[in-house]
């Protein structure tokens, strides 16, 4: 990978950063908020309860992305970004384009894939 095509998948990465904090933050602060005020007083409970809950997953997912993301960068640093963790090829680039916090080439996400016991 070129130098030039690293520093944009740096700088995608870190818009993406930026957009995602901001996003957390933005989730954070709706969970804080009195939900009174989205309900009125004579609100129902269980539905208050269900969108505290929600924003507050949403928050705890986009901040697990923003961790991939770090780390991202820190595999640029360290000079091993794009490369596939199982096989050590490069990772292809449109995958990349795709999903910047890849991790495995193409061949390697689809085997993993077949392998991952199915979740509910």
């Amino acid at each position: 990978m070129t130098s030039e095509q690293v520093e944009h998948f740096r700088r995608k990465l870190e818009q993406q950063r930026a957009a995602l904090t901001a996003r957390v933050a933005e989730a954070r602060e709706r969970a804080q908020e009195p939900v009174e005020s989205a309900f009125g007083e004579a609100g129902d409970d269980p539905v208050r309860d269900v969108v505290v809950d929600t924003a507050l997953e949403v928050g705890e997912l986009r901040t697990r992305e923003i961790e991939e993301i770090d780390d991202a960068l820190l595999r640029i640093q360290l000079g091993e970004y794009g490369v596939c963790e199982v096989c050590g090829r490069p990772i292809e680039l449109d995958r990349l384009e795709a999903e910047p916090t890849a991790r495995l080439c193409k061949e390697d996400a689809r085997r993993a894939d077949v392998e991952k016991p199915p979740t509910l």
